[in-house]
């Protein structure tokens, strides 16, 4: 069995339009992340923060401030990686 057909109802249905978690926002993934089991909560939380602060780093370095690309990827990268661990 796999940890989709462990959902309730709701969430197996939302999760059948899911293609790839890149496409959820930190803010759906908060509404709707904890109808999920724990472990896929924390993995798939993993996932859409790290994509996030991937995002923003992106666009530091777009700017061309380095060092605020160096602060941020230092203040969070910690954080993230604490969403992974169990």
């Amino acid at each position: 069995m796999t940890e989709r057909a462990t959902l309730p109802r709701p969430a197996r249905e939302a999760a059948q339009h899911i293609s790839a978690l890149r496409n959820i926002t930190p803010e759906q993934f908060e509404r709707y992340g904890k109808e999920l089991p724990q472990v896929l909560r924390r993995r798939a939380g993993y996932v859409i923060a790290e994509d996030a602060r991937v995002l923003q780093a992106v666009k530091l370095l777009e700017t061309g401030n380095w060092d605020k690309d160096v602060q941020f990827v230092r203040s969070t990268c910690n954080e993230t990686f604490s969403l992974y661990r169990f």
